[in-house]
C-alpha cells in the first residue's frame, strides 16, 4: 500500500481506497459481492489486484480459473493490473491460470522477483514490498495499455489520505 502510495503521489495520482482482504483467496473476490460495491463505491479508474500466498497452497486449478474469470468480468470497462503472488514456496500452477485469464499485458508474474522477506518468512519486509512495487511500476511503463504515469518517487513516503477497507476471510469469507 505505502509505495503504491507513493508512486500515486509522485505522478499526480489519487489512490482513492485499498482494500485488503487477509487470508482471501480468488474465491472471496469472485463470489462475494465486495469487489463490486467498491467498484461502485470508490469508481476507480485503475484496479490493481494483487493475489496474495494463499493461492500458492491450493491445487483446485480449475476452481481457481473458473473464478479468476468471474473476477475478470467484475472488471470489465476499467483499466486493471493483474499482480500474481511472491512465490516463496513452488507455484502448483495458479501464476500459470491467472495469466491465461486476462489479456496479454494485464499480468504481472512476480514468481521470479527475488524480494526480502519479513520475519513471519512468508510476506515481503518494507524493502521488499518497495521492490516489487517499483517492478510493478516499471512493467506499466513499458506497456502501453496503462496510461497513468509511473515515475519512481522522490524523497520520503507520502501520507496516505485513501480509503483503507480491512477484512479477513476467516469471519467475514461473505460467500
Amino acid at each position: 500500500m505505502y509505495p503504491l502510495n507513493d508512486y500515486c503521489s509522485a505522478n499526480g495520482h489519487s489512490l482513492v481506497a485499498v482494500f485488503t482482504w487477509f487470508s482471501a483467496t480468488i474465491l472471496n473476490f469472485a463470489f462475494a459481492p465486495r469487489l463490486e460495491e467498491l467498484i461502485r463505491v470508490h469508481r476507480p479508474t485503475l484496479v490493481i489486484i494483487v493475489v496474495g500466498l494463499n493461492e500458492l497452497f491450493l491445487g483446485d486449478l480449475a476452481r481457481r480459473r473458473s473464478a479468476a474469470a468471474s473476477v475478470r468480468d467484475k472488471l470489465t470497462g476499467i483499466e486493471y493490473l493483474w499482480v500474481g503472488p511472491a512465490n516463496f514456496t513452488p507455484d502448483r500452477g495458479i501464476n500459470k491460470v491467472f495469466e491465461e485469464t486476462v489479456p496479454a499485458g494485464r499480468f504481472f508474474r512476480s514468481k521470479d522477483l527475488v524480494l526480502p522477506r519479513a520475519s513471519d518468512d512468508r510476506h515481503p519486509n518494507a524493502q521488499g514490498y518497495r521492490i516489487w512495487m517499483d517492478s510493478i511500476a516499471s512493467f506499466m511503463r513499458g506497456n502501453r495499455l496503462y496510461r497513468f504515469p509511473m515515475a519512481p518517487p522522490t524523497g520520503d513516503r507520502r501520507r496516505f489520505a485513501g480509503t483503507l477497507v480491512m477484512a479477513n476471510a476467516a469471519k467475514d469469507r461473505e460467500y
